[in-house]
């Protein structure tokens, strides 16, 4: 992985409300989630929810959608799933060490600062459907040198490579792919070009219910595992 080489990134069409993405990557798995990371995945969602060990925020930064049980269960699960299908992409790679992924649950205001250390690199792992072609990031989380700001606090505001893990949840082996990563230095150029989507747009069949930075997929940088050393 490269945090310095430059990256270039294109804005997305807004047009009567809606979101049309210019640059797109196919989903193209790299493996399946064990059988014990789906249970793994399934016992964290459903403590973090219905059995009320920990507690996730009923709303996105910035949102006004307020999510049942049932959305956070969903949401938390496919998260989970995302760090478990990184995990053991990566583990048994050669030159790779990597962080075990965290299952403690959290209260609300509390949280683990990153979701893995990978050759001493700080990751952040961003998941969503196999469809989906942008990595979205919550505008009101971030200051204006790309710095997490719920982090600042404990003094781990920044995170080194953003992953984007797509999951296919319609098939029950989960399939994933990783169409990209980006890095904190990409992160700060669309801050600073304000490559945006303001809530109210629709994407697919969803509105947008908070303003979002935006990576589109197809730009994002792809995975060379010779890069990771």
């Amino acid at each position: 992985m490269n945090n310095n080489q430059s990256q270039n990134f294109s804005k997305i069409d807004l047009k009567d409300n809606l979101i049309i993405i210019n640059k797109k990557r196919k989903f193209n798995p790299l493996g399946k989630i064990s059988n014990k990371g789906i249970i793994d995945a399934t016992e964290f969602a459903k403590k973090m929810t219905y059995e009320k060990e920990g507690e996730h925020r009923k709303s996105r930064s910035g949102g006004i959608h307020v999510r049942d049980n049932d959305e956070i269960f969903s949401n938390t699960f496919r998260g989970k799933l995302a760090e478990i299908a990184f995990y053991e992409f990566f583990k048994n790679k050669n030159g790779i060490v990597i962080s075990e992924p965290d299952f403690e649950t959290y209260k609300r205001g509390k949280w683990d600062n990153t979701d893995f250390i990978l050759n001493n690199f700080k990751i952040n792992v961003k998941s969503s459907t196999h469809f989906s072609n942008l990595l979205l990031l919550e505008k009101k989380d971030w200051n204006s040198n790309a710095e997490y700001i719920p982090n600042i606090p404990f003094k781990e505001q920044n995170y080194d490579f953003f992953f984007f893990i797509r999951i296919h949840s319609d098939d029950k082996t989960y399939p994933f792919d990783i169409p990209g990563y980006v890095t904190n230095a990409d992160l700060k150029l669309i801050i600073q070009n304000n490559h945006s989507i303001l809530k109210g747009y629709t994407l697919g069949s969803k509105k947008l219910d908070a303003d979002n930075y935006y990576f589109q997929s197809g730009e994002m940088r792809q995975l060379r595992m010779n890069k990771l050393v």
